[in-house]
């Protein structure tokens, strides 16, 4: 049995359908409210994430973990968090802007290979912990 429930129906059953499949969850809790903002108590692993951008149906709220997309093909930050506690990695990704990032992040913000600067970030998110950068080349 899934760490997902199968009872689910309608737009969640999209939602729950799409977090099986496509995430490596490793046994965290997910819930999702009536809005559809989905919270995970656990890491979020989009590393390698093929797509351009997360469904219009997803939006993750609070991540109480890692959020990982770093080596993806993403170019929008539509559907990320608002809150992440523990560490955040887009390391090379595409993404070019740093609107729709998550506004706290708890641990590391960790962004090699893309064009953003610790005072940008730092603009932006309130990062608790330390910034890790490297241009790209």
């Amino acid at each position: 049995m899934s760490i997902l429930s199968t009872t689910k129906v309608g737009r969640f059953a999209i939602i729950y359908k799409w977090l099986e499949e496509e995430l490596n969850l490793n046994g965290a809790y997910v819930s999702v409210s009536s809005d559809g903002g989905i919270r995970v108590n656990g890491n979020v692993n989009l590393l390698g994430y093929p797509n351009a951008e997360l469904p219009n149906y997803i939006q993750f709220e609070e991540i109480d973990g890692n959020f990982l997309c770093s080596y993806s093909k993403l170019e929008s930050t539509k559907g990320f968090p608002c809150k992440v506690t523990q560490a955040f990695d887009c390391s090379f990704s595409q993404l070019s802007s740093l609107n729709g990032m998550p506004k706290e992040v708890g641990g590391n913000f960790i962004c090699k290979g893309t064009p953003f600067t610790e005072e940008d970030i730092r603009e932006k998110v309130n990062v608790n912990g330390e910034i890790w950068l490297m241009k790209k080349h």
